[in-house]
């Protein structure tokens, strides 16, 4: 007869116990089937970020943050979806004053990785609340927007893009013969600057919030990195390559949000990707010492 071991009454219940109990929350505001539902999605293309999207609608206007705690009353918003020239489906979102004419038209581009739904929703807000008409698109490969998740084949396209749709708001009988503005945040700026240098004579100014001029040239790598990197830019440009050094602490102030963030990577996921970025590192530094011997050689 095979040994069985019992179990304490006691050790049943308290692991019982333990096993139901629910397990702590990572975001305050969110149950836990949006939690799963969230960490488990990928975001790579726009229909499942359009669904996570839907699903965060309500919990956003929650958010402990001063563009979110603003109540503007007398606010009215549009969304649209519409293909573009190119055939690539755009997001785009409007807000204006209900009550009375808008005095000027506000353009705004968004940043890099960012949408016109989250936190320039609230600028939006702020802009129209003073009776203008405020206008956005998501990027192609951003937010809402057809495409792979931030991935820009061109950025010339892109600000093409961008020029066309405003093209057409302003166009828009109830738009014609107001002041037109752009505004541009972070890589946004970059933008809302091309479309103001391609079309000089259509706008009215630009507003730039922490534009993406140029790059500090101390943050610039050495010409031979540049040059690798070009190249895997063109040989691999859609694959997915992280920094190896941990930026959480760079880029949050505070304690609790840092450590929600790694929540969502577990620990060995982690090490896999910087095991994946060190096999590249020693790839481009392969790479680059064949091309010096060649055109070492080539020289003599």
């Amino acid at each position: 007869m095979p040994h069985v071991q019992s179990t304490p009454a006691a050790a049943t219940a308290a692991g019982m116990s333990a096993a139901s109990a629910p397990a702590p929350r990572r975001w305050e505001g969110v149950d836990q089937a949006l939690e799963r539902m969230v960490l488990r999605a990928c975001l790579d293309q726009a229909p499942e970020r359009r669904r996570v999207r839907e699903a965060f609608k309500d919990v956003q206007l929650s958010i402990d943050h001063c563009l979110f705690k603003g109540r503007y009353s007398d606010i009215g918003t549009k969304e649209s979806y519409e293909k573009n020239s190119r055939g690539v489906e755009i997001f785009s979102k409007c807000w204006y004053p209900e009550n009375h004419r808008i005095k000027a038209i506000v353009c705004l581009c968004h940043g890099y990785g960012d949408t016109c739904t989250f936190f320039l929703d609230g600028i939006a807000r702020k802009i129209a609340s003073a009776g203008y008409g405020v206008f956005a698109l998501d990027y192609p490969g951003f937010g809402l927007s057809e495409g792979l998740h931030g991935y820009i084949p061109s950025f010339d396209t892109l600000v093409d893009d961008v020029a066309e749709h405003f093209t057409k708001v302003k166009e828009n009988p109830e738009h014609r013969g107001l002041p037109s503005f752009l505004f541009g945040q972070s890589m946004g700026g970059a933008v809302a600057l091309k479309i103001h240098f391609k079309q000089p004579n259509e706008w009215d100014g630009a507003i730039l919030v922490a534009p993406m001029c140029k790059m500090a040239d101390d943050v610039v790598p050495p010409w031979p990195v540049q040059q690798v990197l070009i190249f895997m830019a063109r040989l691999l440009p859609k694959e997915k390559l992280v920094p190896q050094k941990d930026l959480a602490e760079l880029a949050f102030k505070e304690k609790k949000k840092q450590e929600q963030v790694n929540i969502c990577l577990p620990h060995w996921h982690l090490e896999l990707i910087f095991s994946y970025l060190v096999l590249f590192q020693l790839a481009c530094t392969f790479f680059y010492n064949c091309c010096s011997i060649f055109f070492w050689e080539e020289k003599n």
